[in-house]
């Protein structure tokens, strides 16, 4: 029952008992892992996160704080010390987390809680990128370079440089994931 209430379905009025508000179901979204093969999957994914990141990019460069600023600049720094130790699993987690932390940025709830769900698929194609990247020279401090033009624009307050600094990571993420070497120039527009 609370769950019902919760959803929105059911309600209730003192004296009158408990009632149906809705019966539509929610509807959730879900991401099927198994519908795709693992290379299609990655370019699906890939063009799911493109719009929603570089949005997001966007408005964190219009509505960031200092304090948005700094929880960026620390996963960055995490990025950085995981790539020159090696240690792959935590470099992960900080690139995630500077992800979050531009999606908090946005001052919209929305991105945060999608950027979440998406979290478990980002956490594993950010695992790949960097195991095949850790085998190719510089693959590592490329996508950290993308990152940090990110992190330039958003403080900069500039979000057309932003949304093209994010594309341009996202397509680069796509390449590295496919294991693709034809890279989004940094200087190019998006």
């Amino acid at each position: 029952m609370a769950r019902l209430k919760t959803s929105g379905l059911l309600g209730t009025r003192q004296g009158l008992g408990v009632f149906v508000v809705s019966n539509r179901r929610q509807s959730s979204f879900q991401i099927d892992h198994g519908e795709l093969e693992p290379a299609e999957q990655i370019v699906k994914l890939a063009e799911l996160r493109m719009g929603i990141e570089t949005e997001a990019a966007g408005l964190a460069a219009e509505r960031r704080t200092e304090r948005d600023l700094l929880d960026m600049r620390k996963a960055l720094d995490k990025v950085a010390e995981a790539i020159e130790s090696g240690k792959v699993e935590a470099g992960v987690d900080a690139d995630v987390r500077f992800h979050r932390a531009i999606c908090a940025a946005t001052r919209n709830p929305h991105y945060l809680t999608f950027t979440t769900f998406l979290g478990q698929f980002l956490h594993e194609n950010i695992m790949i990128s960097r195991k095949r990247s850790a085998k190719k020279a510089d693959r590592g401090a490329l996508a950290q370079a993308e990152h940090l033009a990110i992190y330039e624009a958003i403080l900069a307050r500039d979000p057309e440089a932003a949304r093209a600094a994010a594309r341009r990571h996202v397509e680069n993420t796509a390449h590295r994931l496919t294991d693709n070497d034809s890279f989004v120039d940094q200087e190019e527009g998006a």
